[in-house]
């Protein structure tokens, strides 16, 4: 539920003696000296962002006579152009890499009582880290995604363990003082994959026109590491409760509440803050238009890939330093490290790799301030244009299409971090397959799914203590009969027959079911798996020209979509008919207990023909019901 709107944004201009050990040093944007730029070569990877130093090893920036000048101008590099990469770094250790991240923010205003991050459950006292007892080095490895994902019985399930870590995110944004700057420095890779991804919260910013931007700078939004919660109670990890890198840091709750728009206190610009799964709602705002704008944002990074930059690894010991979106690939097993600012970035890496070796790193995360919006700060685009030698960028200019796109549009499957992100939420966007792929996959489904109901059909016929007698008691108006009805000793909740008076009864529209449902029977995961396809969508027109929200599809009577989207429809609904089954489901919607629907599913997938799945066809709006078993 979404709380009142009564949090308001912290709109101070952090200065450095007013007693809040949180706030950032810094009383104005920071300037390089010019040290860096001076004594070493560099290219600009993208005219947005991404650097690369040449032909220097990081121990000798860390050991220079001028090192804290030496780093202050990296790290403003690093906040203003994004990512800073070396290549061929030899001699990196776990405590350079603390002392790196540590110096990095102190040199730039990080408050005195913020350290380095513990993470929550990835830390020393994990089973899965190899930190050799630091608890400020978090152990990113492929084993743990792995070791979650089979301790989980449920396919679906297992699949969004690894697809659903994979998206654009921030790191430890549930914190009430979360990250500066991130260092990951790789030491196992996989042959090929594994690419990395970081993007430009200044530039998510300056895509959307001012009428805009002005709303986005007065609200706020509430961040949850929910997901970690899950995590430690499927793996029996235990949530680390004490400080984590801050004395604000405590506790096993893992919520904060941010500002939308954050000024980053290092150069003064203002970045979209409220991208990934971190970010749950905007509080000044409904649930339905929370849920549009973060979709907007996030859209916003797919729809624009001049915000992001790749960045490809060649050389022994290739060390990447970032703070917008690069991608990086892991050949053989070779370290590499980048760091990268957490405070206007977002960064995603990719599960290519299956098959190819095993993907691990050291990660370091340093504590800066409590975020805050300053209304004096400007967006990179203003403070550019305000630049004198600088002209004013032509890329600046919204490009975002204000007219809703298709709602829970997947992105390719990306991460960085396997922890950083959590599971079944409707933000969550992954690679879509081939028309051939998805064809195949679907056939498979109906194949399988068929072959499971002849044998659970041949296995109750001839076990008349099976556990479906246990959920359902025969259900017959013949004396004799022995079959069952999944309805049995089960009472009815509906929805009425208008949206209106379905809200109202607290029913959840749910695009899998193109209908209004019970609560009770509202299954966020299969939403999310219909939603997991570039071809679904909804349009008010039969020439799929005009595309239609969530909040939309609801208030019509009918929409259109394709035939391919139909054809998912079918498929998600038949392994929901399973599932609901198999982990006697204590409720059951109307439309998967319909034997008529499940005989319109099997005739209409034996029907359809190929060459007609990117025609439209119209879907009715219903209004389900829901047995429910108390």
């Amino acid at each position: 539920m979404t709380p009142s709107a009564t949090v308001s944004v912290d709109s101070y201009a952090p200065p450095s003696n007013n007693g809040d050990a949180t706030k950032s040093r810094n009383t104005e944007p920071l300037k390089k000296s010019g040290v860096l730029e001076a004594a070493f070569g560099f290219e600009d990877i993208t005219p947005t962002i991404g650097r690369e130093i040449t032909a220097q090893i990081v121990e000798d920036i860390l050991n220079a006579p001028n090192t804290d000048d030496l780093l202050r101008d990296l790290a403003i590099t690093i906040s203003e152009r994004g990512v800073v990469f070396f290549r061929k770094q030899d001699s990196l250790t776990n405590e350079l890499q603390k002392k790196f991240i540590l110096r990095l923010g102190e040199l730039t205003g990080r408050p005195t009582s913020s350290t380095v991050h513990i993470h929550p459950i990835i830390n020393n006292t994990s089973p899965h880290s190899k930190s050799d007892g630091d608890a400020e080095i978090s152990t990113i490895t492929s084993h743990y995604r792995k070791e979650r994902a089979a301790k989980t019985a449920r396919p679906t399930l297992r699949k969004n363990l690894r697809t659903s870590e994979a998206n654009w995110h921030s790191d430890v944004q549930y914190e009430v003082v979360p990250a500066d700057y991130t260092s990951l420095r790789i030491i196992q890779l996989p042959k090929n994959g594994g690419d990395t991804l970081w993007a430009s919260g200044y530039d998510v910013y300056d895509r959307f026109s001012k009428p805009y931007q002005k709303m986005f700078d007065s609200l706020t939004v509430t961040y949850s590491g929910e997901g970690f919660i899950k995590a430690a109670e499927e793996t029996k990890a235990v949530i680390y409760d004490q400080p984590r890198g801050s004395p604000e840091n405590v506790g096993k709750h893992l919520i904060a509440v941010h500002p939308l728009v954050r000024t980053n206190p290092v150069t003064g610009w203002k970045s979209l803050f409220a991208i990934g799964n971190f970010p749950k709602y905007i509080n000044e705002l409904d649930p339905e238009e929370s849920a549009d704008l973060l979709q907007k944002f996030y859209q916003t990074i797919l729809d624009n890939h001049d915000l992001q930059v790749r960045f490809k690894w060649k050389n022994q010991n290739d060390i990447g330093k970032s703070s917008a979106q690069v991608f990086f690939r892991y050949w053989l097993t070779l370290v590499f490290e980048a760091i990268w600012d957490n405070r206007s970035v977002f960064h995603s890496a990719t599960f290519d790799y299956d098959g190819l070796g095993d993907r691990a790193g050291n990660r370091v995360v340093g504590i800066g301030e409590k975020p805050y919006f300053d209304p004096n700060s400007l967006s990179k685009a203003e403070a550019l244009a305000a630049s004198a030698d600088t002209p004013t960028p032509t890329t600046m200019a919204p490009r975002h299409n204000e007219t809703e796109s298709h709602p829970f549009l997947d992105n390719s499957k990306y991460s960085d971090d396997p922890t950083e992100n959590e599971i079944q939420l409707p933000h969550h966007y992954h690679q879509a397959l081939s028309r051939r792929q998805k064809i195949i996959s679907h056939t498979l489904v109906f194949l399988l799914t068929s072959i499971l109901w002849l044998l659970i059909l041949l296995f109750i016929s001839h076990s008349p203590t099976t556990l479906w007698h246990t959920i359902t008691a025969p259900s017959s108006s013949k004396p004799g009969d022995s079959r069952h009805n999944i309805t049995s000793n089960a009472r009815l909740q509906t929805c009425g027959d208008t949206a209106e008076a379905a809200r109202q009864a607290g029913c959840k529209y749910d695009i899998l079911l193109n209908a209004f449902v019970p609560q009770p029977c509202y299954d966020e995961e299969f939403v999310l798996e219909y939603t997991d396809d570039y071809s679904w969508g909804a349009y008010s027109d039969a020439n799929l020209t005009i595309p239609l929200s969530v909040q939309q599809m609801s208030e019509s009577e009918y929409y259109y979509t394709t035939v391919r989207d139909h054809k998912n429809h079918c498929g998600i609904l038949w392994k929901k008919q399973f599932w609901a089954l198999f982990e006697e489901s204590r409720a059951i919607d109307t439309i998967v207990a319909s034997a008529g629907h499940t005989d319109h599913c099997a005739q209409y997938l034996m029907d359809v023909e190929e060459s007609k799945v990117e025609e439209a066809t119209r879907v009715e709006r219903g209004f389900a019901g829901c047995w429910v078993r108390d």
